[in-house]
């Protein structure tokens, strides 16, 4: 692991997109590279963190820089879903001299502030379970609990109002279900390409 710059607070999502990249390239070249060397550079410049991991095995899985294949799993899907929430592209494929090359950089601004914390909505027909799960989270304190509802009705409209990062929501709930409000939820960013 190197680190490059004067590294800064990030947040809680930013740190979490960082750990859950590198968690992940790290398995993939554990499966699938035969590596004997992997390394993890973080450089800090600005507002910017940018990430590289590389190893010097033989790739097994090129097919993954043409967009991925199917049978290659989610991996690299869902490394880009984190680094764009953060303004970031996830590059991956070969390296020059051998081996396998992820890079990202994350640009803590994209949010302006919010990248400083995460915004959360609780969701649970019990006041008991909520009230528990909010003394956990805001004891990290980069977490933000924004919001509680007792129903799905009242998440989906809690969270067109609060525009959260995180909605913690349970299944099994009165007036609307947690997977229905989670349909909702999601719909109007879905169509229009925008998250959050």
């Amino acid at each position: 692991m190197r680190a490059h710059g004067e590294p800064f607070p990030m947040g809680g999502a930013a740190e979490l997109t960082i750990y859950r990249i590198v968690q992940e390239c790290l398995t993939n070249t554990i499966k699938h590279a035969a590596a004997s060397c992997v390394q993890v550079t973080l450089r800090f410049r600005d507002a910017l963190v940018e990430l590289r991991v590389a190893d010097d095995g033989a790739p097994a899985l090129a097919a993954l820089t043409a967009g991925g294949a199917s049978s290659a799993g989610h991996g690299l899907n869902g490394m880009r879903e984190r680094a764009a929430l953060h303004g970031g592209v996830v590059h991956a494929g070969p390296a020059p001299e051998g081996g396998w090359i992820v890079s990202t950089a994350l640009q803590l601004d994209w949010c302006g502030d919010r990248a400083l914390n995460l915004r959360v909505i609780l969701v649970d027909d019990q006041p008991l379970l909520r009230q528990g799960t909010r003394m956990i989270l805001e004891a990290e304190g980069d977490i933000e609990v924004v919001g509680e509802a007792g129903n799905g009705h009242e998440a989906v409209a809690l969270a067109e109002i609060q525009s959260p990062d995180v909605v913690l929501m349970d299944i099994r709930m009165p007036v609307v279900d947690g997977i229905e409000a989670t349909r909702r939820i999601v719909a109007p960013m879905t169509r229009s390409g925008c998250w959050p």
